[in-house]
């Protein structure tokens, strides 16, 4: 709180007549961070649970960080409940009940977390190393080669001499492909509704 109100210019304790303590803030500079979801506009429940998606992915990619800070409530928050809202808005022609609408969000929600923080961690080891993602790539297939022993490890010999490491994926290829496979998912869930 201390260096905050430094870099603020302000007083340690004028910042407690906004917040009552660091966890307060923190959850402030997340919804901020968030901003508002993106607008909605015409579109079917997978179109706009994709625009979501997409947009939480960008608020990610924005603000990196926001993946380390542990979720401590629900949606409670004015940009939190904005989203979480746009969500459900998107599913309200889907035939879902309420209690499954919160659960395709939580999933979509979910997904797009962990692959936001596993593609940070990812990130700081390729920083880190110097390296490009390509060399990255190849440089992780030639470690695994000298340590995995063919005989022990064929389906994952097999993996790396299929060329799976040769390059690295395009920057929004697995997240495609995942929520992809979520939707489609969804889609089998709301036509069994019907």
């Amino acid at each position: 709180m201390s260096r905050v109100a430094t870099e603020a210019g302000a007083a340690p304790m004028s910042l407690y007549r906004h917040v009552s303590a660091k966890e307060e803030l923190i959850e402030h500079m997340v919804d901020t961070a968030w901003g508002p979801p993106p607008d909605r506009v015409d579109e079917d429940w997978r179109a706009g649970l994709t625009r979501w998606a997409w947009g939480m992915r960008t608020a990610f990619r924005l603000h990196p960080w926001g993946v380390r800070i542990p979720l401590k409530t629900l949606p409670i928050m004015p940009n939190e409940v904005a989203w979480f809202e746009n969500a459900l808005a998107c599913l309200a022609d889907s035939g879902l009940s309420e209690p499954r609408k919160a659960s395709v969000i939580m999933l979509v929600a979910g997904y797009v977390r962990n692959l936001a923080a596993t593609e940070a961690d990812i990130g700081a080891a390729m920083q880190a190393s110097g390296m490009s993602p390509d060399q990255w790539m190849a440089h992780y297939a030639q470690l695994l080669r000298k340590l995995a022993d063919r005989q022990r490890f064929p389906a994952l010999a097999a993996f790396i001499d299929s060329g799976v490491f040769d390059a690295a994926d395009g920057p929004d290829d697995e997240f495609v492909f995942g929520l992809d496979r979520i939707l489609d998912g969804v889609a089998v869930l709301i036509e069994a509704g019907r």
